[in-house]
């Protein structure tokens, strides 16, 4: 019959499979609690055969429900690992060896087909050359189509071929732990004497433990691609592996894709490690576990990037990952939380925080909006039903630009501390990295104004005009900006606005009273643009219009009664009328000093 993988039944099995093995792992979770509550009651429970029955549950059985556990999650791991690295290896579609075969045999007949028209055709008299060279022309190009779906299909065959001779290997870890747990039982039975409730010591159990440690360190180097650095001891590379197998545990129960941790972090780790440096094991790695839990960092960019890349899932897999690993939560206000970050500097309970790098602050805002955009092409949908997740994940991605501008802003100051204001840290920004250096931009929207048109310009006069600066798209497009006050000189944000609690959350009640300073803040403050450029539509679609859908309840409550200025050639005679040209005029002269 041939290879044949189903990739969607083989999905179907892992998924059925994971579970049905999630349930038993959970049934000898509860016995080994109830075993261990046992073991430990001494007060009420005593006499030479609970004695017996005590060391016999703490030396035998509990560690026989650990091997248990320890092959049902490498089981689990087995199931998953086979549909996910065919499509590493192979394709994201289900593909037979016999259906590959008659593929390519097709091809090469309707190859065979052509080579004999042009055979005639090349024979032919009488014909006129312009006519003859354009059908040869036409069936050179339908051969050249053949060929390439010849090597595209024989690659595909070849995969699948490789791909069926490793899918035998996957489960030779997980055969070991079952003739580990097959042993424990049998020890189980054999050291335990009923009929004198008398247990009989051994030292088997001491080299079942020793054994099933190898073989899961073995299973979890072979899986993650670990390297072993040069020249390290023995006893140094057990505490390596050990202390990189606990980091893989957390960005695991974090939410990181085995794909993000292995292709991102374990690569990383690889190549970066230096046994000769002055470190400990632990401090060195340590420095690559912090990096990986700093957004923006270099790490944690190449980790999100490479997490889902090549997969079925894709990016939107991307970004429901990111969201889950810094907690992100929309409250009853309709305000995004995260919830796993440390957004203040009081803040306790976060484990990820923002890069105050400022190139890496900024590489970050280029790297997400691909994803954005890769996920979003049309902008983000605008119509759909609230509460449901594909509204979730929409107000998750547009409200999470309002979280860049924060690490954006505190990047900016940690870079340039000792600058007089936010405008010369920009200064001093762009004499650093000219290559990527801000630049004025129209600035319509980030001057907001109450009351009627005749109340613009005082409103201008009397609390300054603001001025925008954005990354050139001519580097990677306008994702960053900032927005300048005239007359402070410092940054105009949201973030300027908000209280935060204990715990680092923003205190989103709407009926909180802002002043009109804090609301100005509110209504006119920075926002990270997904789009490459304010050209077309897509900027409208993917920044502009999701305001009014997905904005936090404080944010759309503060935006009432505040207006935008007029623009166009029309209303230039208007009390209100916004010079876009002029805004950005101005706002390169700023940047010169003038």
């Amino acid at each position: 019959m041939g290879i044949k993988v189903d990739l969607g039944h083989s999905e179907s099995q892992a998924a059925s499979g994971t579970r049905m093995l999630e349930e038993m792992s959970q049934v000898l979770r509860k016995s080994k609690h109830s075993i261990s509550m046992y073991t430990q009651d001494v007060s009420m429970l005593k006499g030479k055969a609970y004695e017996a029955s005590r060391a016999y549950q703490t030396e035998v059985i509990l560690p026989a429900i650990s091997f248990a556990n320890d092959y049902y999650k490498e089981l689990q791991l087995a199931l998953k690992k086979l549909p996910s690295d065919y499509q590493t290896m192979v394709d994201s579609k289900s593909w037979s060896e016999e259906e590959l075969q008659e593929l390519i045999d097709s091809e090469r007949r309707s190859i065979h087909l052509l080579e004999n028209q042009i055979h005639h055709v090349n024979i032919l008299k009488g014909m006129k050359t312009e006519s003859k060279r354009s059908i040869l022309e036409s069936l050179n190009r339908s051969m050249d189509l053949h060929d390439s779906n010849v090597r595209q299909y024989e690659d595909l065959l070849e995969k699948l071929r490789v791909f069926d001779t490793y899918s035998a290997s996957v489960f030779d870890g997980v055969n070991e732990l079952k003739g580990i747990v097959q042993e424990a039982l049998s020890l189980a039975k054999s050291s335990w004497n009923a009929q004198a409730s008398h247990y009989n010591s051994t030292d088997k159990m001491l080299l079942l433990l020793a054994k099933a440690k190898t073989i899961s360190v073995k299973n979890f180097i072979e899986d993650y691609g670990l390297s072993r650095p040069k020249g390290m001891s023995d006893k140094d590379y057990s505490v390596y592996v050990g202390e990189v197998k606990q980091q893989v545990d957390t960005l695991l129960k974090d939410g990181w894709s085995k794909k993000a941790i292995k292709e991102g972090y374990i690569a990383t780790v690889n190549v970066a490690y230096d046994s000769n440096k002055e470190m400990s094991i632990e401090d060195q790695l340590g420095e690559y576990f912090d990096d990986a839990h700093t957004v923006g960092s270099a790490l944690f960019n190449n980790m999100m990037t490479v997490a889902y890349k090549d997969t079925k899932e894709g990016q939107q897999k991307t970004l429901d990952m990111v969201y889950k690993i810094l907690g992100a939560e929309v409250d009853k206000n309709g305000f995004l939380q995260m919830t796993n970050m440390k957004i203040t500097d009081s803040d306790k309970t976060g484990a990820y925080q923002f890069t105050t790098n400022m190139d890496d602050a900024l590489t970050f805002d280029d790297t997400f909006s691909s994803i954005v955009q890769d996920v979003y092409p049309k902008g983000l949908p605008i119509e759909t039903k609230e509460g449901s997740k594909t509204f979730l994940r929409a107000q998750e991605t547009h409200q999470f630009r309002y979280y860049m501008d924060k690490k954006n802003n505190d990047a900016l100051r940690a870079t340039y501390p000792d600058e007089a204001n936010d405008l010369e840290r920009i200064k001093r920004y762009n004499g650093d990295s000219p290559s990527s250096k801000f630049t004025g931009e129209k600035a319509r929207l980030h001057n907001k104004y109450q009351g009627d048109p005749e109340d613009y310009k005082k409103h201008i006069e009397q609390y300054g005009e603001n001025f925008k600066y954005v990354t050139p798209s001519a580097k990677k497009g306008f994702h960053s900006e900032f927005i300048i006050n005239d007359k402070t000189n410092n940054l105009v944000s949201q973030w300027h606005a908000y209280e935060f609690d204990e715990n680092g959350n923003v205190t989103s009640d709407p009926d909180k009273a802002y002043t009109k300073e804090e609301q100005m803040q509110l209504v006119d403050g920075n926002s990270v643009n997904y789009a490459e450029n304010s050209d077309g539509n897509y900027h409208t679609k993917v920044d502009s219009d999701p305001v009014s859908i997905y904005d936090p309840e404080v944010r759309k409550e503060v935006r009432k009664g505040w207006k935008d200025p007029l623009t166009g050639r029309r209303n230039k005679n208007e009390l209100n009328y916004f010079d876009i040209d002029n805004s950005e005029e101005k706002a390169n002269k700023k940047l010169k000093g003038r």
